[in-house]
């Protein structure tokens, strides 16, 4: 099913369309373009250690007051 099928499903449950294994900005603006809320993957950050992935995200808020649509 396509992202733009499934996002309004998800949305009238109450849930955010979270997509995983995004590696370039081009999968990731084709997700955001199509209602994706968030996702993760290399793109993002390669994978970290629990105390490297909280300034990671401390980092991040300080640069970008919005949520991972920005990435």
């Amino acid at each position: 099913m396509p992202v733009s099928d499934l996002k309004p499903r998800l949305h009238s449950l109450g849930l955010e369309v979270v997509a995983e294994g995004v590696e370039t900005r081009q999968t990731w603006n084709f997700l955001r373009d199509h209602g994706c809320d968030a996702a993760q993957g290399y793109h993002m950050s390669k994978p970290l250690p629990a105390e490297e992935l909280e300034i990671w995200v401390k980092s991040r808020k300080s640069q970008r007051p919005s949520t991972a649509a920005n990435l």
